[in-house]
């Protein structure tokens, strides 16, 4: 065999290949402050906000996070790296001095390791927590539920008991006050133009100092001239929404009507409210109650903005009923020189107007109170 003879001279380098098709766009969370970390966290891609300074960057349960690794509580076995929202929603409302009810927070954590879990955050009288167990890791949702009995009106920092934590803001409102009457009815009350108002019609079947309110289901109505009441359409359910029609002789009763500390409200206050309110052409808007279940045929809704929640409970008069679901009667104190006719409020459908007239004495209306 003969000796191999030398290499050849390289060839030309051939043309280049036509670019390949474009991969998809990748989608990342956006950092919210200068030295975020971007992290998949086996589901999507997480943001770790930016340490303190000096804080050492440790990876627990296979993803990043400042600081040693600790379980979610002393005893749980979840491990939590993360919390990527502490105020993902609220439900709810926390009043000072009554017990909670319905109120929770929902968070956003970024679970490591699975395993049980019981967060706690405490404070102003009431406890947010939540225990279970994580099956998956990833990003999960944890709904806290609150208990007890918030001390103050205020705004207060809620803390979770765990490492890593974070915190959330809730504000305690203060509580609506109320007013019973003799019958122990309980009334929500409203300051409206430095006037303090029961938001609802009144509801009792005794004076104030304990003497029976009759109740007259027939034609006698319109001969007495002293103190009655009646349901609308004689029907007690009416009463539920509405409260009681009463004839002016009941309010005027010196037995008192309303409860201690508070009066059948005059033409002067009635006219202090109206005009407070924007006056005549306006105010009625401002005091029919929001939407449409009890003004189903309003075509001009109430905004209700002032808190005096008026019901259209409509009126009694000469043995007929009259205007539910379309116009509301209250009464005023009015004058006891008045031969038969009272002066009286209403709301009506078609307006966004509060105005007044006069209606018989032996007429049935409804009544608000007013605090001394």
């Amino acid at each position: 065999q003969g000796i191999q003879g030398p290499q050849g001279i390289q060839g030309e380098v051939g043309a280049t290949g036509s670019q390949g098709v474009q991969g998809l766009t990748g989608t990342f969370e956006s950092g919210n402050n200068v030295g975020d970390v971007m992290y998949w966290n086996g589901t999507n891609w997480a943001i770790l906000a930016i340490g303190t300074e000096g804080q050492n960057l440790t990876i627990c349960g296979g993803l990043p996070h400042w600081g040693g690794c600790t379980s979610a509580t002393s005893n749980g076995t979840a491990v939590i790296s993360a919390f990527n929202s502490c105020s993902l929603a609220s439900a709810g409302t926390l009043t000072a001095g009554v017990a909670v009810s319905g109120v929770t927070q929902t968070i956003n954590v970024t679970v490591g390791t699975i395993g049980t879990y019981n967060i706690i955050a405490s404070a102003n009288g009431v406890t947010f927590s939540a225990t279970d167990s994580f099956t998956t890791t990833g990003s999960q949702n944890v709904v806290l539920t609150a208990t007890g009995t918030p001390l103050v009106a205020g705004t207060n920092t809620f803390t979770l008991n765990i490492t890593p934590s974070c915190s959330f803001n809730l504000t305690t409102i203060v509580a609506p006050t109320i007013v019973n009457d003799i019958d122990g009815n309980t009334y929500q009350t409203v300051k409206i133009c430095n006037q303090t108002w029961t938001q609802s019609n009144l509801n009792v079947e005794h004076y104030r100092n304990g003497d029976i309110i009759p109740q007259v289901t027939d034609s006698q109505w319109g001969n007495i001239t002293t103190g009655a009441w009646c349901y609308y359409a004689h029907d007690s359910t009416n009463g539920l929404v509405y409260g009681k029609l009463y004839n002016w002789y009941a309010i005027n009763d010196t037995r008192g009507l309303a409860p201690q500390g508070w009066h059948i409200p005059t033409e002067l206050d009635w006219s202090t409210i109206v005009y407070c309110l924007g006056g005549e052409t306006e105010a009625g808007t401002k005091m029919k109650e929001v939407g449409n279940v009890n003004w189903p045929w309003s075509s001009t809704p109430g905004t209700n903005s002032s808190g005096f929640t008026g019901l259209p409970g409509g009126y009694y008069r000469n043995g007929l009923f009259y205007h539910k679901q379309t116009m509301s009667y209250w009464w005023s104190s009015g004058s006891l020189a008045a031969a038969t006719d009272v002066t009286y409020y209403y709301l009506q459908y078609g307006s966004g107007s509060a105005l007044n007239s006069t209606i018989p004495k032996n007429a049935g209306a409804y009544v608000r109170c007013v605090k001394d």
